[in-house]
């Protein structure tokens, strides 16, 4: 995440840097630093998980495994270190959800109330399937502070290629309780099915595009070498960030060296850098982060791994697909799953163990199905103005949509499904019960108001 952000800042001193009309050219900056920094967030919830940049190419490989996993993840719980008590403090936990088939279809994010001394949660992230079990949506709410609601906030939607390779990502926004088109990444591979190139674009309110693309590199193991990012201002292209790879005799990747554009020398000058170190498995056992003050490599912080003797390939995790990323995997694959990881901090030349995120899994396959279908639906907005929007994840669709009066009194009646906005423009102003019905039975009711 670091290295994103890095990337993004970079990207931003560049479009200011280019000389070309500044007033137009900022308001371009500005325009793209909001749409962009949606891009950067979402992909911080994304890769934040599970330290999935160490574990995403086990991810890819394993993305329809799931129903053949006999165990998942069901939570992490990060817990930090208050340099001033030296007490271990928590931080944050996700908790998992998945279907029958195993795929993970919802994770709720919380953070812990020190005041309160419980966990309060504060986003949620809902993934959608297609009958291959690819993923075509990812959408993030958040809890409103204002009304306390679960509300969406930015949405992800993928296509496919003819190969079950990602085409197109596009990035929404949820404004004025509608979807707004706000960038897009269309993905190029070569003959052999690497990823060579991904084109991003941003509109802002004036239809003129922001573009940027990556280019990667490979060995000819298959493995990328490099990766770069240009800016594309009319028929110019910039490049103003690279990363390179360098792999041991086993092919295993043993750091990676991050190089931006100096505005003084303007050439390429290194940033960061990252050094990877395995244990006798052949698992990751440490990662060194450190940046380059000038003359050297400086330490910045290291994550340690524990690992069970369960196999990877018997667990599942929450799916992902490379929404981001601009390049295959370059981290290592694992064998052995992940019980924890431990964050140092470089502090005065020492390391100050600093946090801890412990990951806890069950081997009972119906955890987190039954009995929570009040936690797999969502409603937004409430209150409502003329539409309003539910979403569940569940087997079930479409559902039977009841609005009744508070004096009990049913006023309407409608089929509806998932994620499909509904007009409810004829009702008066107020407060009302609903509930979604099956056909069978009630699998939920709440309470509507609108405004």
């Amino acid at each position: 995440m670091r290295k994103f952000t890095f990337l993004l800042a970079l990207f931003f001193t560049v479009l200011i840097s280019s000389g070309k009309n500044p007033t137009t050219l900022q308001k371009r900056v500005e325009t793209a630093k909001e749409k962009y920094s949606r891009v950067s967030q979402q992909r911080a919830l994304l890769t934040n998980h599970l330290k999935s940049e160490l574990q995403w190419n086990v991810f890819m490989k394993n993305t329809l495994k799931s129903a053949a996993a006999t165990m998942k993840l069901d939570s992490t719980v990060a817990q930090i270190l208050n340099l001033d008590t030296e007490i271990w403090e928590n931080d944050l936990k996700e908790v998992f959800f998945y279907n029958t088939e195993m795929r993970s279809i919802l994770w709720k994010d919380f953070e812990w109330d020190f005041e309160d001394k419980k966990w309060e949660l504060y986003a949620e992230t809902e993934t959608e399937y297609n009958n291959q079990g690819q993923i075509i949506s990812i959408t993030f709410l958040e809890i409103d502070e204002n009304s306390g609601e679960m509300m969406p906030d930015s949405k992800m939607e993928a296509t496919y290629n003819e190969d079950g390779k990602i085409d197109v990502l596009k990035n929404f926004s949820y404004e004025d309780d509608s979807w707004m088109l706000e960038a897009e990444q269309k993905y190029h591979y070569n003959a052999s099915g690497l990823l060579i190139q991904v084109d991003m674009q941003s509109v802002d309110e004036d239809e003129e595009m922001t573009k940027i693309k990556f280019i990667n590199t490979y060995n000819a193991s298959g493995q990328i070498e490099q990766l770069s990012m240009y800016f594309i201002d009319d028929e110019d292209e910039l490049l103003f960030y690279q990363t390179n790879y360098a792999y041991d005799g086993n092919g295993r990747l043993i750091e990676s060296v991050d190089w931006g554009l100096s505005f003084t020398s303007f050439m390429l000058e290194r940033n960061a850098q990252t050094v990877y170190q395995y244990n006798t498995s052949g698992d990751v056992s440490i990662e060194i982060y450190s940046e380059w003050d000038g003359t050297g490599w400086v330490e910045d912080y290291k994550d340690e791994f524990s690992y069970s003797n369960t196999n990877f390939s018997e667990v599942a995790f929450p799916s992902f697909i490379p929404m981001f990323h601009m390049g295959v995997s370059t981290n290592p694959s694992l064998n052995k799953v992940i019980t924890m990881v431990k964050t140092s901090l470089m502090i005065e030349g020492i390391w100050i163990h600093s946090e801890t995120t412990t990951f806890h899994y069950s081997d009972d396959p119906s955890l987190n199905i039954e009995g929570i279908e009040e936690n797999l639906v969502s409603l937004y907005p409430n209150p409502f103005t003329e539409t309003v929007t539910l979403r569940w994840k569940n087997s079930y669709e479409p559902l039977k949509l009841e609005i009744y009066l508070v004096t009990g009194s049913r006023i309407l009646e409608k089929q509806i499904n998932s994620g499909i906005p509904v007009s409810l423009a004829g009702i008066d102003n107020g407060i009302y019960f609903f509930k979604l019905n099956n056909g069978k039975k009630t699998v939920y009711s709440g309470k509507l108001v609108k405004k």
